[in-house]
């Protein structure tokens, strides 16, 4: 994750965001890492239920991020009165995969 501290005591996005600041003074594009993605409009609301599901997300004791359970989802759904589609769900945990792959990079 770009805003993860280094241990140099600055984030990855700190330095990216120095070289796109050296690279725009040469007229050159800032790195691809700090281009934002877009999501296509069909499927954004599956990003905003999995920021809402994200928000009941549990911790280790050393502060890394649980994966959002199925119970989790489940209260979430009951709590929303929302009836997500089996895909849904799937793709709710797809993107929670990938979320913590990345959170837990050292």
């Amino acid at each position: 994750m770009l805003n993860k501290q280094q241990d140099d005591g600055t984030t990855a996005r700190d330095h990216l965001e120095h070289e796109a600041r050296n690279r725009a003074m040469l007229g050159k594009p800032a790195p691809k890492q700090l281009e934002n993605i877009e999501i296509p409009y069909c499927i954004i609301y599956i990003w905003e239920w999995y920021l809402d599901v994200s928000w009941g997300r549990g911790y280790s004791e050393m502060g890394q991020p649980l994966p959002i359970s199925h119970s989790e989802i489940f209260a979430w759904t009951k709590l929303t009165m929302t009836e997500p589609t089996a895909w849904e769900i799937s793709a709710i945990k797809a993107v929670d995969r990938v979320y913590l792959i990345e959170a837990n990079k050292k």
